[in-house]
């Protein structure tokens, strides 16, 4: 895995605040109906990329398609997939971020969060990613915690 020497975890955090508030602001719709994390996501990561335009960002990435790679497996060896990754692809990395996400109107979204708070973390060491975010949509917000590195 090649070290990381990207951007700040501030300008990480500024630029995964700028893209949920651009959702928020021009595809509110998508909070509105309560749609789906994944739906969410996915025009998240869209915005995210034009502000980090030199790495790749990914929603559910899981580089198990990769020729003679295993799919991404916390320390427990369970398959996890980051809801955005904002990584450079292949074996080698470097990994810069995991965003985990979920929705407050999703069924036991509180207790979920630590289960996938975990996950991302021990992803975060298994595969050297520099940071760890915990992202949470609500109607009218959003909630954005800095897991890992802590600040």
């Amino acid at each position: 895995m090649q070290s990381c020497k990207g951007p700040s975890i501030s300008l990480i955090e500024n630029a995964i605040r700028n893209a949920v508030e651009l959702v928020y602001r021009t595809e509110f719709e998508l909070i509105e109906r309560h749609l789906h994390e994944q739906t969410i996501c996915a025009r998240v990561m869209f915005h995210l990329q034009h502000f980090l335009p030199e790495w790749h960002v990914d929603v559910e990435f899981n580089r198990g398609s990769e020729s003679n790679c295993d799919p991404k497996r916390d320390l427990e060896l369970q398959v996890r997939r980051p809801d955005i990754a904002v990584h450079r692809r292949g074996p080698k990395g470097p990994n810069l971020a995991i965003v985990t996400a979920k929705c407050f109107w999703s069924n036991n979204s509180c207790t979920k969060h630590e289960a996938d708070d975990l996950s991302s973390l021990s992803l975060a060491s298994k595969f050297g990613y520099q940071s760890v975010f915990r992202l949470t949509f609500c109607d009218s917000n959003y909630e954005l915690l800095c897991l890992f590195p802590n600040q």
